[in-house]
C-alpha cells in the first residue's frame, strides 16, 4: 500500500504545534488515527523535557510497521494477512478493505481463510467481515490451546455466513496449512 500523507495540528492553551509532511507506511484510516496518538504522546513528552524533534517523529512513523497487521502480499493474486483479535480489529479491517485496498473490492473471488481462539467472540468478530466474501474457509490454530475447533466456529458463524448470501461457499478445514 501507499503512504497514507497528513498533518498533525494541536493546540492547547492557545499554543498551536504544527508538524506537516507526516506519512504512515501502514495501510487503514485507523492506522492513521494511531500515528496522530503517537505523535501527541510524543508531544507530551517533549512537554515534559524529552529531546524529540519534529524529524525524529517523521523518520519514526516512516519505518513503523506491524507485522500482519492488514499486510499485503502479491503473488499470483493479492493476499491480506490480517491477525485481527477482537471485533474492533475485524471492523477496521472491512473497513480497511473496502476503502483502501482497491483490488479488493474489484476482484471478483474472495476468500476468507478464519481461526478464532475459544476465548474470542467469534460472532461478533466475524460479523463485519462476512458479506465480503464468497468463499470462507473456517480452520483452527494447530499449537494454540486456546485455539478454537473449526466446527464449533462453523457453529458459531454459520448463521451470519449464510443470511442473503447466495452462491456463498464455506469449508471446514482441520489443517490450517491445507486451508
Amino acid at each position: 500500500g501507499r503512504p497514507q500523507r497528513f498533518s498533525y495540528v494541536e493546540q492547547i492553551a492557545g499554543v498551536e504545534k504544527r508538524i506537516d509532511d507526516l506519512e504512515c507506511g501502514m495501510i487503514g484510516k485507523h492506522q492513521l488515527l494511531n500515528s496522530a496518538l503517537a505523535v501527541s504522546t510524543c508531544q507530551r513528552l517533549i512537554n515534559k523535557g524529552w529531546k524529540i524533534s519534529p524529524e525524529d517523529i517523521r523518520q519514526g512513523l516512516q519505518r513503523t510497521r506491524l507485522p500482519g497487521r492488514c499486510e499485503l502480499f502479491r503473488k499470483d493474486r493479492l493476499i491480506v494477512l490480517e491477525i485481527a483479535h477482537n471485533p474492533a480489529s475485524t471492523q477496521a479491517l472491512a473497513e480497511t478493505l473496502q476503502s483502501d485496498i482497491p483490488d479488493f473490492m474489484s476482484t471478483e473471488r474472495k476468500t476468507l481463510i478464519l481461526a478464532v481462539c475459544r476465548d474470542k467472540d467469534s460472532s461478533a468478530m466475524f460479523a463485519p467481515l462476512a458479506g465480503l466474501f464468497n468463499s470462507i474457509i473456517l480452520t483452527r490454530y494447530i499449537d494454540n490451546p486456546r485455539g478454537r475447533d473449526a466446527l464449533d466456529l462453523y457453529e458459531l458463524v454459520r448463521p451470519q455466513a449464510l443470511v442473503g448470501q447466495d452462491g456463498i461457499v464455506v469449508t471446514i478445514s482441520d489443517d490450517p496449512a491445507a486451508a
